[in-house]
C-alpha cells in the first residue's frame, strides 16, 4: 500500500503548552510515499524496515493491541519518503496502521485519535487523505479546500534536519512572523493573484533555515 507523506505549506509557532508547541499550520499530502504492508503472524509482531530511531508503525500496532484483542502482524516498510525531511514519513506509516484497523472496525474513531496522539502529534493528520488546517497542539484539525493541484520541487540536504532539533533551536531563538493563514486558505481556494511563496516565510522557514545553517557549519 502506498502511504503518502505531507508538506506544511506554512507553519506558525505560537507558544509552548504542556511541553508541546502550539502551532497553526496548513498541511497537504504529497506524491512521495512509503510502501507499507501488514500481514498476520502466528507469534509476535515483526517490523521489516530501514528506519531512523523508534519505529512508529510498530508502536501504533502495539498500542492498538493494548486496547483490542487482535492478531500479531508483520509490518513491511519500503522507504520512499526521506528521513529528516519534514515530510512526515514515520508518522504516515503509523497513521496507515491505525487507519487500517479503523477501517476494519477494530477501533473507533475516538480510539484512533487517542492512539494517534500517543504515537505523535501529527499522526492524526494521516487518518484520511484531505488537506487540513492544524491548530493548537495539533488536536484542532479542520479540512480545507485546495482548488487545483500544487507542484513542488523537493531539495533535501545531506543528513537532513531533525524536527526535535528545529524546535529546540526555535525555543532558544524565537522569531515570529506576520504570516496570515486565513489569507493562505483563501488563496488555496482560488489560486489567483498571488503565489504560494508569498505565504511561506512563516516560522517554518526560519526554523529550518536556522537548523540547516547550523548543521552545515558544524
Amino acid at each position: 500500500m502506498k502511504v503518502y507523506g505531507k508538506i506544511n505549506l506554512c507553519l506558525r509557532v505560537k507558544n509552548v503548552e504542556k511541553g508541546f508547541h502550539n502551532i497553526d499550520s496548513v498541511m497537504t499530502k504529497i506524491d512521495m510515499y512509503d510502501n507499507v504492508d501488514l500481514n498476520r503472524r502466528e507469534r509476535g509482531n515483526l517490523v521489516n524496515a530501514l528506519y531512523d530511531g523508534r519505529n512508529t508503525a510498530l508502536l501504533a500496532l502495539e498500542l492498538i493491541q493494548r486496547h483490542k484483542k487482535i492478531d500479531f502482524y508483520s509490518i513491511d516498510i519500503q522507504k520512499g519518503i526521506p528521513f529528516k525531511a519534514g515530510l512526515g514519513g514515520s508518522s504516515a506509516d503509523a497513521g496507515f496502521v491505525i487507519r487500517y484497523f479503523l477501517n476494519r472496525g477494530d477501533i473507533s474513531l475516538k480510539e484512533a485519535l487517542k492512539i494517534s496522539d500517543l504515537v505523535g502529534k501529527d499522526v492524526a493528520f494521516f487518518l484520511d487523505d484531505y488537506p487540513k488546517r492544524v491548530k493548537g497542539l495539533q488536536d484542532d484539525i479542520s479540512t480545507i479546500e485546495i482548488a487545483s493541484p500544487l507542484h513542488f520541487i523537493f531539495i533535501k540536504p545531506h543528513g537532513g534536519v531533525s524536527t526535535t532539533e528545529c524546535y529546540e533551536l526555535f525555543d532558544k531563538n524565537p522569531c515570529h512572523s506576520d504570516g496570515d493563514i486565513d489569507e493562505l486558505k483563501k488563496f488555496l481556494r482560488s489560486q489567483r493573484e498571488k503565489c504560494l511563496s508569498d505565504f511561506s516565510r512563516t516560522e517554518l522557514f526560519y526554523i529550518f533555515n536556522t537548523c540547516y545553517n547550523k548543521n552545515t557549519n558544524e
